[in-house]
């Protein structure tokens, strides 16, 4: 399945208007997050695990997916990895770590950035916003 191009023209906020995944077992941290996306002028959707992770990319076909490293079951790093084969078009994936030791790892995985928390939510929405 093939992810939509990104809208184009600016969202309310003046940001171009970008479907990002988050993913994270931390409910409160998700959903902050996800907050941030939307008054940042982005769709946003939460999922807690890998395997809902990869349901969503592959049914709502997100532009970034901002993952959390460290998932019960399946850790990020595998969820990198699956929606590089599974999807045609892999959206942009933005990880969020507490140790950014394991980069070659990442990159491996098809990651793209790799941040460390507390993450700095400007950079965050300035690099989606790429």
């Amino acid at each position: 399945m093939g992810n939509p191009a990104p809208r184009e023209g600016p969202a309310e906020g003046g940001k171009c208007s970008r479907r990002v995944l988050i993913v994270d077992d931390n409910v409160d941290a998700a959903s902050t997050l996800a907050e941030v996306m939307e008054f940042s002028g982005f769709e946003a959707r939460v999922v807690h695990d890998g395997p809902s992770a990869l349901e969503a990319a592959e049914a709502w076909g997100p532009d970034v997916v901002v993952l959390d490293i460290r998932l019960p079951g399946m850790d990020g790093y595998e969820v990198a990895q699956r929606m590089r084969e599974r999807l045609s078009a892999a959206p942009r994936v933005i990880a969020l770590t507490g140790d950014s030791s394991n980069l070659a790892r990442a990159r491996e995985s098809g990651i793209e950035q790799q941040l460390t928390k507390p993450v700095d939510l400007d950079r965050l929405v300035a690099l989606i916003g790429l």
